[in-house]
């Protein structure tokens, strides 16, 4: 079940929901519990216990705490990859850091654009199955 992440503006994050499963191994990993978590972060630790439980989301600012405080991407904490490693990667045009200096209304259009494009390859990625589904369905 996805749930969607709202900004503090309301805006949708791209449906995505925080694995929690992830969030509470990566806590372990360092051996520091909920309180100590959200001592770091400046957050309470019934925050954390909330995200941990899934009965909380994280707003878009939280979620970057917890990614760059852990070193994973935003992308491995909302289960949209399996690698945890940040990106190195040329490709990457946009950082957390950017994010972090724009302004609400700005944020919300970037990423705005980034759904939109993710989205768009998605549909792409969608009519190349059928296409090769029908290839495989006049073959046989």
């Amino acid at each position: 079940m996805r749930k969607k992440i709202r900004l503090h503006n309301d805006t949708n994050l791209n449906q995505s929901v925080l694995r929690t499963d992830r969030l509470r191994l990566l806590r372990k990993k360092i051996e520091l519990n909920q309180e100590q978590l959200g001592k770091q972060l400046g957050l309470s630790n019934k925050t954390i216990s909330n995200y941990e439980c899934g009965d909380r989301q994280p707003d878009y600012e939280n979620l970057l705490k917890l990614a760059k405080f852990f070193g994973v991407s935003v992308s491995y904490l909302l289960g949209e990859t399996d690698n945890p490693k940040l990106q190195d990667d040329a490709k990457v045009l946009l950082t957390d850091k950017d994010l972090e200096n724009m302004s609400p209304d700005a944020k919300e259009t970037v990423l705005s654009i980034i759904d939109a494009i993710k989205t768009k390859h998605r549909l792409s990625m969608n009519d190349k199955d059928v296409e090769s589904n029908e290839k495989t369905s006049r073959q046989k």
